[in-house]
């Protein structure tokens, strides 16, 4: 995983979509901390139905934990801090 530092935009993708965007808030030697900006509305099925897009504010929008060494995060980096 790229070494990424306390704000840095970087975003989530799987299989060249675009996922999830986030700022890198914290970081240790073994992990880096994100809070989520933006997801992608048409991939979570926010147009689905409202339920969708509380959920997708309460799970999707919150801070994650990534341990540097998983490698099967697709994390890339948007602009270095």
């Amino acid at each position: 995983m790229h070494t990424f530092k306390v704000g840095d935009l970087i975003s989530m993708n799987a299989a060249g979509l675009l996922l999830k965007t986030g700022i890198v808030v914290s970081e240790t030697s073994t992990n880096i901390t994100v809070q989520w900006l933006s997801y992608n509305k048409s991939y979570f099925l926010e147009k689905e139905d409202d339920i969708f897009r509380e959920l997708n504010n309460m799970y999707l929008l919150s801070l994650q934990s990534i341990h540097r060494n998983n490698i099967e995060v697709c994390l890339h980096l948007l602009s270095a801090n």
